[in-house]
């Protein structure tokens, strides 16, 4: 123990000493670390060992020892849970691209974890210098969040709003997404909206779940609830497609327009509607939530509310490369974004209500204003 410390401390002085090395040329010799700093050949060689490893210093025999960088290696370790979820892979992807462009000196990796696992053992265990998780889809519970306080190392939890607790997380404004797309609708017409809640009421979940209704009834629309009570682990297209049929099944729907929280269950809903000879959008328009890549390849595309992914993980990296040597001051990493709509061609304008012998102009109309759907960034 005694030999790693002595270790630990000479290599906090070389790698101090870098700054006056090029990269590529030789570092001080072994005679003359001995010399300088008064210390033992098994302290030296632990240090210059660990010099390497951490990628500041490279190794050649019978040469000696040459600088790399002046930075030793950092790790970041992405956490994520064990689903099948293009999302996830897109986030890790981001990660490494992001991190590469700022230095060289950053390894990126992820890791897959079942959602029921402990996670304070699972983060205890990581190699990693900062790690970012994306928690379970559930609440954290009272030890976790006291040992992401107190850990050593920085945890950044995302999508999850914990800065009242004083940890570091990203998280995504969705009261004002919602506004948004509450506005949205309106704009097309629709004052009958559905709510399909089809995702574990966690975070923004449960934020959309709330925030919808209340600014859709203060904009004068209806809004009729569906409800699919579902569990971490145990929601899916199937599920949105069950709880619409059935639903379907006893009623005629008083909406024309239907909000899903899940892009991945609008694609259930989207098949129930059609299943009970409702068109997507001719007669209902559908809307989604979240960032999910498949939006583009639904049937019809799906319009979404969500965010940029690849602009709110650049910001995540250009934050955590500013905060590296700050993290023990006790200022905390909050990253945010608000969600935006993307139009696509679920989503159209309400035809209106007009004379049979109008009919036919009023549909012309609404073929040329609205048969191209247009991005929304």
């Amino acid at each position: 123990m005694l030999l790693k410390e002595r270790a630990n401390t000479l290599g906090a002085e070389l790698q101090k000493e870098l700054k006056h090395f090029r990269t590529g040329s030789k570092f001080y010799g072994i005679r003359d670390i001995l010399s300088r700093y008064h210390v033992s050949r098994r302290v030296v060689d632990l240090a210059l060992k660990t010099l390497v490893n951490d990628g500041l210093l490279e190794h050649r025999s019978q040469y000696g020892y040459y600088v790399r960088n002046f930075h030793r290696r950092r790790k970041i370790i992405f956490y994520h849970n064990q689903w099948v979820n293009e999302e996830l892979r897109e986030i890790s992807l981001y990660l490494q691209e992001e991190f590469k462009l700022l230095a060289d000196y950053y390894e990126i990796g992820a890791f897959s974890y079942d959602y029921r696992s402990n996670l304070i053992t699972l983060l205890e265990q990581s190699p990693a210098d900062v790690l970012v998780v994306c928690p379970p889809a559930r609440p954290l519970t009272r030890e976790e969040i006291v040992y992401a306080a107190e850990s050593p190392r920085p945890i950044i939890f995302m999508d999850r709003n914990l800065t009242d607790a004083s940890l570091h997380c990203t998280f995504r404004k969705f009261e004002y997404g919602i506004m948004e797309l509450v506005e949205y609708l309106v704009g097309l017409g629709h004052r009958n909206l559905g709510l399909l809640v089809a995702e574990p009421l966690v975070g923004g979940n449960r934020i959309e779940m709330d925030a919808f209704p209340e600014f859709a009834r203060h904009r004068g629309c209806h809004v009729t609830v569906l409800p699919c009570n579902a569990e971490a682990g145990n929601y899916s297209p199937t599920l949105a497609h069950d709880v619409l049929s059935n639903y379907l099944e006893n009623h005629k729907p008083d909406f024309t327009a239907l909000f899903v929280i899940s892009d991945y269950a609008a694609q259930g809903a989207i098949r129930a509607l059609t299943a009970y000879g409702y068109r997507v959008p001719e007669d209902i328009s559908v809307v989604g939530s979240g960032s999910a890549l498949c939006a583009n390849y639904t049937e019809p595309p799906l319009t979404t509310l969500g965010v940029d992914l690849r602009e709110s993980i650049s910001r995540l990296a250009r934050e955590i490369h500013r905060m590296w040597e700050r993290f023990d001051s006790g200022e905390r990493l909050a990253v945010f974004s608000v969600p935006r709509v993307t139009e696509r061609a679920s989503t159209r304008r309400r035809r209106l209500q007009v004379p049979a012998k109008l009919n036919v102009l009023q549909e012309q109309h609404t073929y040329r204003s609205n048969f191209q759907p247009k991005e929304r960034n």
